[in-house]
Formats: C-alpha cells, sequence, structure tokens
C-alpha cells in the first residue's frame, strides 16, 4: 500500500468513528528507481500513467490505525516495507498478495499478517475491499509474510446466558454445558506471531457478555448493525465503523440485524 504516514490523519481519542464520517481518498502509487512514490490528495504532483489507483479510508487511533481500502480489477501495487505490522481481512473481491518471495491468494473472510520491514505488493484479480489493521511492531528479527484462509480459524464456541440480573457466559468447551435458554456464536481466531485477529458472528437479536483485554483493541464492523457499549459508553454500529476499546475496560456487542465485526489488539509501544 502507499505511504500512509504521509496522509494519517492526527490520532483520534474516540471510541467511536463512523464508517460515514471518514472521507475516502484516492491515492496513486508508482515505482521510480527502485522506491515506491505516492501522490496524495492535495500534492502537487504529476501522476504517471503507471499510477495505481488506491481508494482509501484511514482512522488513526493513538496505538494503531484501521485502513479500509478497494482496489479496482487489474490494480497492482509495488513491492514496499511497512511501518508497522499489518494485519488483512479480505472482505470483497480476491487478490495475490506477495510477500518477498512467497505468495497467497485471499478470497473473501481470509486473513494474511505482514511484519514491519518486509517487503510486500499486491494484485487484485478482481475488485474489491479489505481492511488493514496497522498495529505497532514489536523488536523481532527476519519474519516472512503468513497467510491462513477462512476455513483454517481456530473457532471457540461462546454461550451466554441470564440468571437473575447477572449475564453470564462459557467460551470453548465449557459451552457445551450451557443451561438450555443459552444463547450461542463463535469466535474465529486466525493466529499469527505476537497478534491475533478475531471474528464475531452474531445472529439477529444476540449479544456478547462483556469483554477486557490485557491490550488496547481495534474493532471493524464488517456487516450488519447493532450496538457496541465500551465501558460507560453505547454506540449503534453499522458496516464501515471503527472502534477502540482501551485495555481493562469492559465492551460488549449486541447485534440489531445479523452482525459481523473483526478485531485486533494493539501493542502499546515501549
Amino acid at each position: 500500500m502507499p505511504d500512509h504516514h504521509r496522509g494519517n490523519p492526527p490520532p483520534t481519542d474516540a471510541l467511536f468513528v463512523p464508517g460515514t464520517s471518514v472521507e475516502q481518498v484516492l491515492v496513486h502509487s508508482w515505482m521510480r528507481d527502485g522506491h515506491m512514490q505516492s501522490a496524495w490528495p492535495g500534492d502537487d504532483t504529476v501522476i504517471p500513467p503507471d499510477g495505481t489507483p488506491i481508494h482509501v479510508k484511514i482512522i488513526n487511533f493513538p496505538i494503531g490505525s484501521v485502513r479500509e481500502v478497494h482496489l479496482d480489477t487489474g490494480a497492482a501495487t509495488h513491492s514496499h516495507p511497512s511501518y508497522e505490522d499489518v494485519l488483512f481481512y479480505q472482505i470483497g473481491g480476491r487478490r495475490v498478495q506477495m510477500c518477498e518471495d512467497e505468495t497467497g491468494r485471499l478470497d473473501p473472510g481470509d486473513v494474511s499478517f505482514e511484519p514491519n520491514g518486509v517487503d510486500h505488493s499486491t494484485y487484485q484479480l478482481i475488485g474489491g475491499l479489505f481492511v488493514e489493521f496497522a498495529l505497532p511492531a514489536p523488536v523481532r528479527v527476519g519474519g516472512r509474510g503468513q497467510w491462513l484462509r477462512a476455513d483454517e480459524a481456530r473457532e471457540i464456541p461462546c454461550a451466554v446466558w441470564t440468571e437473575g440480573d447477572a449475564l453470564l457466559c462459557a467460551d470453548g468447551p465449557d459451552a457445551f454445558w450451557a443451561p438450555a435458554e443459552a444463547r450461542h456464536h463463535v469466535r474465529r481466531v486466525f493466529s499469527f506471531p505476537g497478534h491475533d485477529l478475531i471474528e464475531t458472528v452474531l445472529e439477529p437479536a444476540h449479544r456478547t457478555a462483556p469483554r477486557r483485554e490485557i491490550h488496547d483493541t481495534l474493532f471493524y464492523v464488517i456487516a450488519g448493525s447493532g450496538t457496541m457499549t465500551i465501558g460507560a459508553e453505547a454506540f449503534a454500529v453499522q458496516a464501515g465503523d471503527s472502534l477502540r476499546a482501551p485495555k481493562g475496560i469492559a465492551y460488549a456487542v449486541e447485534a440489531g440485524e445479523a452482525l459481523t465485526l473483526i478485531q485486533a489488539a494493539a501493542r502499546p509501544l515501549g
């Protein structure tokens, strides 16, 4: 992708950023003299004929970014490194992602990982949308790109039910022993070195029990609508929205219509 540092908006302290409030910008990128060049809106730059158009929305949180990227069929980016660790979730279309001398195809629901500093590029076989979680990178020597198909995720069954005024939950094998009235959903975990990307799918009117994470966690709503509560604040969410749950603060989700969201933990710097 292009050099997002140039186009990054200032970090927002907001916990919720509606997708409709974020401008989609058109960036062009190309390779010259072994270096990737890019032109952002407002740049006084002549775009060459081989400039690749990239449609992007960037939501910059204090601990990482959520990037919504659309590439047209046949669009190709040149090989370049990232400053962060990047997790990719393919929403629509189909593309091939190259990472140094390795190649993987991404269909909807597939996930990939690019460590910081590793050269990568992409070719869009069928135009479509994908999301990047760009997270602060731990110190690491080496590393390589990795790909996981949708059916390679580790599935964790979850059960949620009420007893009196209390909302209770059970995950993993314990969910099998939940009361008959419990509502069930699945968390699908894509694990990579140092990071997990988790996909949660909720049927209409289903909800999760409150959770707390040990790191700030970023979220993106893939499809559907509902309500996400972070601490004492409740937000009406829909496809395209981004959120941040600070470490140690409880969050929970309730679907209106069927809801799919993804999340990734951002490592604190230092």
